[in-house]
C-alpha cells in the first residue's frame, strides 16, 4: 500500500492547488457610504480598519477585497439583488429587512448616540423624546432598538426629520446643519463623531445627549444572492484567525488607536 502514497499526496496537493486557482484573482465587491474610521474613503494607506481587516483576511486564500463608495439605502438595494458581494457595517438587528450572510466574527462594535449643541440641556431618554426636537437622520438608517426605528419611519416625511442622503461627507453636513441650527439632534455611532470632532476641534462645540442602548457588533456580510455567499463569509472567519494568531491583526487595529482587547473580537454567540 505504501507505494501509492506519493501519488495520494500529488493528487491532494493537485486539488488544493485547483481550489486556490478557482479563488486566486475573486475581486470580492463590498459596499458602504464612508463611516470613518471603520471605513474610510480616498485614503489607501488607511482605508479603515474594517477595510483593512477584512483585505488582509481575505487575501490570505486568494481573494482581492475592494470596497465600493455608495450611499446606504443604494448599498442595501444591492445587496439584494446581488449586484454588490457585500456590505460594511451592518449589523444582525437588520436581517428581517436585508438577507445578509454573515460570517461568525463581527469586525467592530457601534454604540449609536444623540448629539446636541454643547448650550443645549436637552437630554435623549426614549423616542417620545424627540417630539419637540427636529432630528437629522442618514437616508435608511436603521437602529437596534424598535421604538426609535418606528419613530422614525413614522415621522420621516414631516419636519420633525431632516433626511441627509449621499454618499460623501453625511456625518460632517449634519454637524454642520447642528451648529447652524437647522437640525436640533442626530444620532451616529459614537466612535465616528468622536473622529470627525477630534479632526475639526469642534469637541467644545458638541456634546452626546444620551445613547440608545447597548453595543452591537457590526460586520462584513454577504449576499445571500451570490452563489459564493457562504463560502466568503467562511473565508473571512479563517482570514481574520489566522491574522490574530500572527499578530498581525493587532498591528492594523493599532494604526487606528484601537486595542485589540476592545475591539470585541471574541465570537458572540449565534
Amino acid at each position: 500500500m505504501y507505494q501509492y502514497i506519493p501519488f495520494v499526496i500529488l493528487l491532494f496537493t493537485t486539488f488544493n492547488a485547483s481550489v486556490m486557482a478557482e479563488d486566486e484573482g475573486r475581486v470580492v465587491r463590498i459596499g458602504s457610504d464612508p463611516w470613518c474610521p471603520f471605513v474610510c474613503v480616498d485614503n489607501d494607506e488607511s482605508p479603515g480598519f474594517m477595510i483593512e481587516v477584512a483585505q488582509h483576511a481575505m487575501a490570505l486564500h486568494g481573494y482581492k477585497v475592494e470596497h465600493v463608495n455608495i450611499n446606504w439605502a443604494r448599498a442595501k438595494q444591492m445587496i439584494r439583488s446581488g449586484e454588490l458581494d457585500g456590505i460594511v457595517g451592518t449589523s444582525k438587528g437588520t436581517t428581517k429587512s436585508t438577507p445578509y450572510q454573515f460570517p461568525i466574527t463581527p469586525l467592530g462594535f457601534s454604540e449609536i448616540c444623540f448629539f446636541k449643541s454643547v448650550s443645549d440641556s436637552w437630554v435623549y431618554q426614549n423616542a417620545a423624546s424627540l417630539n419637540s426636537r427636529v432630528l437629522g437622520w442618514i437616508n435608511d438608517y436603521g437602529f437596534s432598538d424598535d421604538e426609535l426605528d418606528s419613530w422614525v419611519k413614522k415621522n420621516k416625511a414631516t419636519p420633525r426629520v431632516k433626511a441627509i442622503s449621499g454618499k460623501d461627507d453625511l456625518q460632517k453636513r449634519m454637524i454642520d446643519l447642528l451648529l447652524l441650527g437647522r437640525i436640533d439632534t442626530f444620532t451616529e455611532d459614537r466612535f465616528v463623531i468622536k473622529n470627525i470632532l477630534q479632526n475639526k476641534n469642534l469637541n467644545n462645540k458638541i456634546d452626546i445627549a444620551g445613547c440608545v442602548g447597548a453595543k452591537e457588533f457590526v460586520y462584513v456580510a454577504f449576499s445571500r444572492k451570490i452563489s459564493d455567499g457562504v463560502k466568503l463569509a467562511s473565508t473571512l472567519d479563517k482570514g481574520i484567525e489566522a491574522l490574530r494568531k500572527t499578530g498581525r491583526l493587532k498591528s492594523i487595529l493599532q494604526k487606528y488607536g484601537i486595542s485589540e482587547q476592545n475591539w470585541l473580537v471574541k465570537h458572540p454567540e449565534q
